[in-house]
């Protein structure tokens, strides 16, 4: 048993962040969830030794509802920079939430799990949550879609193992098909996108499936890609006129910028972007950031609002 001083079935089902804090009120973890209750509750029954030293340390759970996932995003990234809790390793080395980043500019394109946009060219897709989850869908994907997972394309005499398992069409080699290459990337983007209900009813068949046949470790695998895919989905709907824009609005003392991504009428990623410049006006601030920001991403939305 766990010192918690709260019981788990005090705690809210509502969306928000949740901060677990040893005996001397020291954050040791930050996280979000759509129900507090049940992802603390995950957190108490689970057998990862990650998980369990957590608890053990942990004495209690603070709660902060929020309005909805986005906006918990966004403050579950604010609190871990500024807090930086030992057991958010995975988040704070690497100072953001992951992309997918489709190179579309490139001949033949490829798929890449990256941190941040600064220097990328191509498409990016994301933020996401749960890089674990990520990079299990993401094998998957390249299966359904073969794509080149290769930074740079060099010239090879033979298929690399990617394309023996079928994850690739090998584009290296010259012998791919180019028009078979594109349409892959197309479908690909539109899955990115948000058109992913064949893809998980498939998926979920098979778990199915594998279930019933008694085939659990591939049952298992089945259900960490939908997992993972559902991670790649996830969004809030919102009903606007325009389906496609851009929601941009500064802190009040100017100091970071908030983006929020609406693609397909759907929340498609939220970030805060810091400028270190205290004392900037929000106008400016914005002003700035625009500037900065959509000179180095492509595929701008036809809409950008500015919030004041």
């Amino acid at each position: 048993m766990y010192r918690l001083m709260i019981d788990p079935r005090e705690l809210p089902t509502g969306t928000g962040v949740y901060i677990f804090r040893d005996e001397g009120g020291r954050p040791l973890y930050v996280g979000k969830a759509r129900n507090i209750r049940n992802r603390v509750s995950q957190h108490l029954k689970s057998s990862d030794m990650k998980e369990r030293r957590l608890c053990s340390r942990a004495s209690s759970v603070e709660c902060i509802l929020t309005r909805g996932e986005m906006e918990a995003a966004l403050l579950e990234e604010r609190l871990i920079k500024e807090m930086t809790p030992p057991f958010n390793v995975e988040l704070k080395d690497d100072k953001s939430y992951p992309y997918l980043l489709l190179t579309t500019h490139q001949r033949f394109p490829g798929l890449f799990l990256v941190r941040g946009f600064k220097g990328r060219q191509g498409k990016l897709f994301g933020p996401y949550s749960g890089v674990k989850d990520l990079r299990v869908a993401l094998r998957y994907l390249r299966a359904l879609f073969p794509v080149r997972n290769c930074w740079v394309l060099r010239r090879r005499n033979k298929p690399c193992m990617e394309a023996h398992l079928g994850r690739c069409t090998a584009p290296c080699t010259g012998k791919a098909d180019e028009e078979e290459y594109s349409k892959n990337v197309k479908d690909l983007e539109r899955f990115l996108s948000g058109d992913t209900a064949g893809v998980l009813k498939e998926l979920r068949e098979k778990m199915r499936r594998a279930s019933e046949e008694e085939k659990f470790e591939l049952a298992a695998y089945y259900r960490d890609v939908i997992r993972g895919i559902e991670r790649i989905s996830e969004g809030a709907s919102i009903t606007a006129p325009v389906k496609d824009f851009d929601l941009v609005e500064a802190s009040e003392g100017g100091e970071a910028v908030y983006l929020l991504k609406v693609r397909g009428g759907r929340v498609a990623g939220a970030e805060p972007f810091f400028l270190n410049r205290e004392g900037v006006e929000g106008c400016l601030a914005i002003e700035t950031f625009l500037e900065e920001y959509y000179s180095r991403v492509s595929g701008m939305p036809p809409l950008i609002l500015v919030s004041q």
